[in-house]
């Protein structure tokens, strides 16, 4: 008898945010497979959540690797701090964006 294991670490109506999940655990080595992949439509939102694109691992091994990768798909780390003047248009800018929003202005970055 062959047991088949598998966990569900993201599940969303947007498929195309559980693909990009999967893309990264396969890049981070973790086997994975889309459940419920060709189930979604085009009115996924309104279909019952059983039916959404699960992203699930395979191994029970790689599940909190696997919501590691997803929680920092959540919450991505990014440059934390005051919002910043920009240079050229002088809008405030927030400290994450690499870009003025309104001019598209590089912002300086701290070469400390």
């Amino acid at each position: 008898m062959i047991e088949i294991t598998m966990r569900a670490v993201y599940v969303d109506w947007d498929y195309t945010k559980v693909g990009y999940l999967k893309s990264e655990l396969d890049a981070a080595g973790i086997p994975c497979f889309i459940q419920n992949e060709y189930a979604h439509n085009s009115i996924a939102t309104f279909s019952p959540v059983a039916f959404w694109p699960t992203l699930c691992v395979h191994d029970d091994k790689d599940y909190l690797k696997a919501l590691e990768l997803v929680r920092e798909f959540n919450h991505p780390r990014g440059k934390r701090g005051p919002d910043v003047k920009c240079p050229h248009c002088g809008e405030m800018v927030p400290a994450n964006f690499e870009v003025c929003w309104n001019c598209q202005c590089p912002m300086p970055t701290d070469k400390n």
